[in-house]
């Protein structure tokens, strides 16, 4: 598109949602449009958050579309926990206007589906199991490339995409999955001594150590 072009698709994107639950947020970004990737490493409260901004904005003016890759929706505990903090009223809204998928090709036949004009919150949850569930046959980077571009792709047709992503601890060399990020095992390693016999020693490989 020429620069006029570029000029009115800016003036007739739809306005930033706020964050009226989120003030902070709300100052800094101006409020919430786009592509927004939120990271952080395991256990840091990406999808606890994530979850609470999905709930303060759901309605009839913006759905929302959530992958669940890892299953949150179905801890109850969990579910509990985060309905608490809103007033009753709001799990109808979310009845209405929440899908909550664990299938990514059912996610994204979807938010395809939307009928256009009508604005969505779309949370992947998270970007790294997307990927690798979609894209088998691909280097890591390249899915998480192709599942970014596809959200960008979202963004730009109005909706409000939201992806977070899992990043390695500092002690950690590579990602391996929650699991794998979340703890570090000792593990026994043979040493020998200038003039002592063999003997079995613990090497630390993570922070508890």
């Amino acid at each position: 598109m020429n620069h006029e072009e570029v000029l009115m698709l800016a003036e007739n994107r739809p306005p930033a949602i706020e964050l009226p639950r989120f003030p902070l947020v709300g100052q800094i970004t101006g409020g919430l449009s786009g592509f927004w990737p939120v990271a952080g490493g395991t256990g840091v409260g990406k999808t606890t958050w994530a979850r609470h901004l999905a709930y303060s904005v759901v309605g009839p003016a913006l759905r929302v579309a959530y992958l669940d890759t890892e299953g949150h929706f179905l801890n109850k505990d969990a579910n509990a926990g985060i309905l608490a903090c809103f007033t009753p009223d709001v799990r109808g809204i979310a009845e209405q206007y929440m899908a909550v998928f664990q299938d990514g090709e059912e996610f994204r036949a979807h938010v395809e589906a939307l009928p256009a004009g009508e604005r969505a919150l779309i949370v992947i949850d998270h970007l790294q199991i997307d990927a690798d569930m979609q894209f088998k046959n691909l280097d890591a980077l390249k899915g998480l490339a192709n599942v970014t571009a596809l959200g960008v792709e979202w963004a730009n047709r109005g909706h409000v995409v939201l992806a977070l992503s899992q990043v390695p601890r500092a002690e950690r060399r590579a990602f391996r999955g929650s699991k794998a990020v979340a703890r570090s095992r000792p593990r026994p390693t043979l040493r020998r001594r200038s003039g002592a016999r063999r003997r079995v020693t613990t090497a630390c490989s993570g922070s508890r150590c």
